[in-house]
This record gives C-alpha cells, sequence and structure tokens, in this order.
C-alpha cells in the first residue's frame, strides 16, 4: 500500500498550478463542488487536501490501489458500474499512453479519491478526507443538552406512542432542536477548572460539529424499546393483567434486552462498520442535515444552481412545514389518495384491488403524503435496493395476494385481503383473553369453544414471505459475502493475539483516521453482555414469567447468527427485516400456550438484534465524523440508560391514569 498519508503534504498556489483547470474542474466534480461567483473553481480544504494526494501519487502507487480497488468492489452493487469500467481501462493502458492520453491524471484523481476519500461519491458528499481532532466532542455541555433532549424526546415519544398515528420527535427534528441550543451555549462565558494539564470548562469555544453529532448518536440511540409494548400488554386488564409486572421486572427486562444488543455490537464491529463498502445508508441523512448547518461552505454555481446546503435546506423545510398540513390536516384524503375507488364506490373489486387502507393499495398515483412517501427511504436507499423491493411488491400485490384471496385459501376470501389484525370464524377481531386461563397459559378447551385464528391473505403472504428470507439471507451471506466473514473474524482474532485495535486492519481513509483515537476494548462489551445476561436470568427466575432460561440463551444464540447477515444487508441495502416471526415460531413450539414466555423470549431474540443494529449504525455514523469511539461508547451507555428510566416512568404513568388507554373508544382520542 502506498504511504502517502505518512508525508507532510503542504499544498500552495504553487502547487495548484501544477494543474489545468479542466483537471481541477474534473476532480471538484467528483468532489460535489462547482465554480464560485467568479466562475473560479472552489478551492476548499478537501480540494487542496486531495491536489496534493494526487501531486505525491507515483504511477505505480495509483495503479495498485486500482488493482486492489477493482478486486473489492468487483461485486459490490453500490460501486458505480461507470467507474469500475472506468479504472480497469487506466490499470490496463501502458506508461507511455498515459503520459500521451494525459490517462496519468485519471489514474492519480481516481486512485487518490478511492484511498484518501471514499470510493462512494454518496460517502464523500456527506464526509471530509480530513479529520481535526482538536475539535471538542466530550464535552459537559454536549452531555447536559444531550441529555436533556433524551429526556424532553424520549418523554414525549412514549406519551404519544399508543396514540394511532402517533407523534414524535424524530432524529431530524432533534438535530434542529439541538442546533439553537448549540449557539447559545457557546455564549456562555468561559468558566471551568484544569486537572492534569486539560481544561475542562462549560464553554470550550464555538459550538462544534463533532459535539452535534454527538448529541445526535444519543438521541437516536434512545429510542423506545419493544419492550415497551410488552409492558402495556402485561399490565392492561384487557390483555393480560399481571399484577406483579412492576418497575422492578420492566426495569430487568428493559435493561437486558437494550444492553444485550449493545454487546453484541461490540463483537461485530470489524464487519459491519469498519469495512468501506458497509456504507450505512441510512446515515446519510444525518450527516447532510449537520453538514448544511454546521459545515462552513463557500456559494458555489453547481449545475446552474448557487443556492448553499443551508440555505437549501431552510427553503425545504419551510415549504414542507407548510405543505403537511394540507394532507395531515385540511384534506387528509391526499394521504391514501383513493381516488381510483371515487370512480365506481359500490365496485368491491376495485376496492380490493386499489384500496390503500384494507385493499392492496396498487393505485399510479397513490398519495401526496411525504410522511408515505418516504417510508422506505427513497432519497438514500441504493436504487438497485429499492427496485428490488418495488418488483417484489408488484409480484405480492399483484399475482400472490389475490391469488390466495379469490381462491378463498384457508377462508381468506371472507376477510379484508389485506389487514395485519387477526380474526375470528365470525369475522370479529380476535381476542386473546379469550382463550387464556387465571394464570394467563392458553386453554385448549377455551380455545376449542372460541375460534381458531384467521388470517389476511395479505397476512399469510408477509409471513410467508419471512420464512423465505431467513434462509435465504443465511444462504446468500455464506456465498456472497464468505470474504467478508473470513477477513472479519481473522482481523478480530490477530488482534486479540496482538492486543491491538480491531480498526487497524483496515486500511481506507476512514479507518485510518480513526487510529487516531483509543478503540473500545473488547473486554468493555464483554462486561456489558455479562452484566445484562446477568439481569435477564434474575428477570425469569424472579418473576413468574413461565420462561426457562434456556430460553434466553437460544434466543440470543438467535439473534447473534443473524445479526451479521442482517446487519450486512441493512449496511449495503438499507434493507432491514426482523427476527420476530422466526423467534415466535420456535419458542411457540417449545413453550406451547404460554403467552408471555413467547413475549420475553420474543424480545429478547428480536430487539436484542434490532437493538445491536441501531447501536452499529450509531457508531458507523461516529466513524465518518471522526467520533472518538470511547466518546461513543459512553454517550450510548448514558443515554440508554436514562432513556430506558424516564419510557417506564412515562408508561407506567399512562397505565395508572388513562382509563381505557390502547382501546379504539379512549376518551382522549377523540
Amino acid at each position: 500500500m502506498p504511504n502517502n498519508d505518512e508525508k507532510i503534504i503542504e499544498t500552495n498556489s504553487r502547487l495548484r498550478c501544477s494543474f489545468t483547470d479542466e483537471q481541477k474542474a474534473e476532480l471538484a466534480a467528483k468532489l460535489g463542488h462547482g465554480v464560485t461567483e467568479n466562475h473560479d473553481i472552489s478551492m476548499g480544504k478537501d480540494m487542496d487536501y486531495m491536489l496534493s494526494v494526487i501531486a505525491n501519487l507515483s504511477e505505480s502507487e495509483a495503479k495498485k490501489i486500482l488493482q486492489d480497488a477493482i478486486i473489492f468492489h468487483g461485486e459490490d452493487p453500490n460501486f458505480h458500474q461507470g467507474t469500475l469500467d472506468n479504472i480497469k481501462r487506466l490499470v490496463e493502458c501502458d506508461h507511455e499512453s498515459m503520459k500521451d492520453d494525459g490517462l496519468l491524471y485519471k489514474m492519480k484523481m481516481e486512485a487518490a479519491l478511492i484511498y484518501y476519500h471514499s470510493p462512494y461519491p454518496e460517502v464523500r458528499s456527506v464526509s471530509d478526507p480530513l479529520d481535526d481532532p482538536e475539535l471538542p466532542v466530550e464535552t459537559f455541555r454536549s452531555y447536559v443538552i444531550g441529555l436533556v433532549w433524551v429526556i424532553i424526546g424520549v418523554g414525549v415519544n412514549q406519551f404519544f406512542a399508543p396514540r394511532q398515528p402517533p407523534v414524535s420527535i424524530s432524529t431530524s427534528l432533534l438535530q434542529l432542536l439541538v442546533y439553537p441550543c448549540g449557539q447559545l451555549v457557546e455564549r456562555l462565558p468561559d468558566w471551568g477548572f484544569t486537572f492534569r494539564g486539560k481544561r475542562y470548562t462549560i464553554n470550550p469555544g464555538p459550538w462544534s460539529y463533532k459535539e452535534q453529532i454527538l448529541v445526535t448518536v444519543m438521541f437516536s440511540i434512545s429510542g423506545l424499546a419493544y419492550i415497551n409494548d410488552q409492558i402495556f400488554v402485561q399490565r392492561l386488564e384487557m390483555f393480560y393483567n399481571n399484577k406483579w409486572a412492576g418497575f422492578g421486572y420492566q426495569f430487568t427486562l428493559l435493561l437486558s434486552t437494550q444492553f444485550l444488543g449493545f454487546g453484541l455490537a461490540g463483537f461485530v464491529r470489524h464487519i459491519l462498520i469498519y469495512p468501506a463498502n458497509c456504507i450505512w445508508p441510512a446515515v446519510f441523512p444525518t450527516l447532510a442535515l449537520n453538514r448544511a448547518l454546521l459545515k462552513p461552505e463557500q456559494k458555489e454555481l453547481i449545475n446552474g444552481w448557487s443556492i448553499s446546503r443551508y440555505k437549501a435546506f431552510c427553503i425545504s423545510f419551510i415549504t414542507m412545514f407548510l405543505y403537511f398540513w394540507l394532507p395531515g390536516y385540511l384534506f387528509q384524503a391526499l394521504s391514501t389518495f383513493n381516488w381510483i375507488t371515487w370512480i365506481s364506490p359500490n365496485n368491491y373489486n376495485l376496492a380490493v384491488i386499489t384500496g390503500s387502507i384494507t385493499g392492496l393499495g396498487v393505485n399510479p398515483i397513490p398519495t401526496f403524503d411525504w410522511n408515505i412517501i418516504d417510508m422506505s427511504g427513497p432519497l438514500f436507499t441504493p436504487f438497485f435496493s429499492y427496485m428490488n423491493m418495488y418488483v417484489g411488491g408488484l409480484i405480492g400485490f399483484l399475482v400472490l395476494i389475490p391469488a390466495i384471496f379469490y381462491s378463498n385459501m384457508y377462508n381468506t376470501g371472507y376477510l379484508p385481503v389485506n389487514s395485519n389484525r387477526i380474526f375470528t370464524n365470525t369475522g370479529a377481531s380476535y381476542d386473546v383473553k379469550k382463550i387464556l386461563n387465571h394464570k394467563g397459559i392458553a386453554d385448549e378447551a377455551l380455545y376449542q369453544a372460541y375460534s381458531p385464528p384467521y388470517y389476511t391473505a395479505g397476512n399469510l403472504v408477509t409471513y410467508g414471505a419471512f420464512f423465505a428470507m431467513y434462509p435465504a439471507i443465511i444462504v446468500d451471506t455464506i456465498l456472497r459475502r464468505w470474504n467478508v466473514l473470513y477477513d472479519g473474524f481473522k482481523t478480530m482474532y490477530l488482534a486479540i493475539l496482538a492486543k491491538s485495535s480491531l480498526v487497524h486492519g483496515y486500511n481506507d481513509a476512514h479507518s485510518r483516521m480513526m487510529k487516531e483515537y483509543k478503540e473500545t476494548p473488547l473486554w468493555w462489551y464483554l462486561a456489558i453482555s455479562i452484566a445484562a445476561l446477568a439481569l435477564a436470568i434474575a428477570c425469569v427466575e424472579y418473576y413468574p414469567t413461565e420462561t426457562p432460561v434456556w430460553g434466553i440463551f437460544f434466543a440470543l444464540g438467535i439473534g447473534f447468527v443473524f445479526l451479521i447477515p442482517i446487519g450486512l444487508l441493512y449496511a449495503t441495502t438499507n434493507t432491514l427485516f426482523s427476527l420476530n416471526v422466526f423467534t415466535e415460531l420456535i419458542a411457540g413450539y417449545a413453550l406451547p400456550g404460554k403467552g408471555i414466555a413467547l413475549m420475553i423470549i420474543k424480545a429478547f431474540g428480536l430487539n436484542t438484534n434490532l437493538q445491536a443494529i441501531s447501536f452499529i449504525a450509531d457508531q458507523k455514523l461516529a466513524h465518518y465524523a471522526k467520533i472518538p469511539p470511547r466518546a461513543t461508547f459512553r454517550a450510548q451507555m448514558i443515554a440508554t440508560f436514562v432513556s430506558s428510566i424516564v419510557s417506564l416512568g412515562v408508561a407506567n404513568w399512562q397505565i395508572n391514569n388513562y382509563e381505557g388507554i390502547c382501546t379504539p373508544l379512549q376518551a382522549q382520542s377523540k
């Protein structure tokens, strides 16, 4: 590998003049820059740095980088095929043609972008090729602001979670709320003290990009846990009415499921975070918004547009805020725009195929509501992935579901074609409580006297798709990503033997920059896992949950086995699915009739897996933003613990103070 990153590179006017305007314009386009108002090529820090790298790269170094890139990204669906074809042609050129055709610069430019920045334009647009380790990150003010907004955000989100549709503070909104707070605290006096040569102050200077990201990580990881819904199911009289499921039970169950996921995340960092091809598209919007708010930029002319990111965001935000009132309040029919059914309101088959509520929703203009349009993240999901989902959806909704419904398979023809509700043999909603005995266990006689459950055609296809996905993701990972697994576990093994950082096994630009910071030791995650496991065992042993201890280990084993395959899928395609159906199936067969045990095992299998992926995604966010790993670890730990306490407090307050909560006729729902 080239060693240019170890050189002291200084860019000056002489170096800039060594490149033609055409060459600089080509690089500027690759970096997402345009020209200034005077039609000069915009020369920011990243341009200066990349030009200096290109100037210091030798032909042999550049060719070696491109040859390695062809091998590494040859089967990478996120690596632009045109770029791959281009670098293959460049590698095949001989030395003389490089000089005559001016291809040497192109080779060096492509090599510099791959090795010293990122091979992906999407990543280059939201990250920097340089890091400033002196920027404040883990400051007193960042923790204060972060914890305040964690408490407010989790409290609000939990309070409105039982509402349909729920109202929530999203991560994007949180960033907008944190930004003025940061601008405010940077005006506080510089009060503090010095300890062991380090200055601790309430105002270390301007509110930094890294502080904003750290607060965002704290809020993002503190999202509502799956266990919160289970608390309502166990406590409410309309469901299990478990009087013993008090705060102690809830606290141990919630912390164990949350932190077991945290522990699992630490063991797969080398596979899901550090490899450059694990791009994690889901974190791009967060990085882009923070850059728009906090990164200074020149006024540039790009593709005929001279608007800045910040101004573009402000205009879009105000426009969307005003527009939201139209489908959200004034004309709600725009949200689920069933205009086709208006043509023939009494046409049953038309409603089945095109209806948006309990129909299949096959409609060329289905909505004018951005909340629905954006459900699958179309602006940042890779095109190949989105088209895959779209084609699969068409097959399901135009072929599979209608075939099941119109053939009345499993009596689906008597039910709505598409609903996630479960029905009785009379078409009423299934009341699970009617088949439970006084211990909360399903009773065969009560079941026979009441009704078997009936599923809609849409629900059956959904469950069938889950059963197809579970083995498919394992086979896909083994056949197509075995080299990723091999390299990852080899790196982990060598790091443990050498007692070195896991990130040292990776040599892309972002990983090299992160080597400047101390890695979070593996034993920290191991300690968290052991403590969380102890809480889990204490929970199921002390309380009458009817859950065997082996169920916890089984659920964790399933979660860990699927963590890497599901994580790799999400990291490269922005497609995520859960283990809820699989854990339900296994737990249901192993512990028949024990609904609480099923929910607990499902929580450990499902929540620990999803929580681990959530932790990993935020660690990748911190990786791109160059947040020290140990700072990220502490921020995630503290935020998760505080949010758990807050969400439990709000949930129990709602259960104790709102009569009829979670029922359609609850007074506050009107």
